[in-house]
């Protein structure tokens, strides 16, 4: 595959990603409207909590994936941590 192809295809990975993690973050706000303002106990929302965490988390792990790809290995953190 060609660079500009190459670079296309991840930015395309990318912006699906994107979409979804906005999806994600969406969800976990409305499970904190629920929390904060919703009538049941705050431990009936565990599974609730659970469910965004780990859709984040497979988010998170596609985009290593996509960046590992372009990158042709994994990304080192940087010194700070980022």
């Amino acid at each position: 595959m060609l660079n500009a192809e190459k670079a296309r295809s991840t930015i395309q990975d990318v912006e699906d990603l994107q979409l979804r993690f906005g999806y994600g973050v969406k969800t976990l706000g409305a499970v904190f409207e629920a929390m904060a303002y919703g009538q049941s106990e705050h431990k009936d929302y565990v599974d609730a909590v659970y469910g965004v965490y780990d859709y984040l988390s497979s988010i998170n792990s596609e985009l290593s994936g996509v960046l590992e790809t372009y990158y042709g290995s994994p990304r080192k953190p940087s010194e700070d941590g980022n």
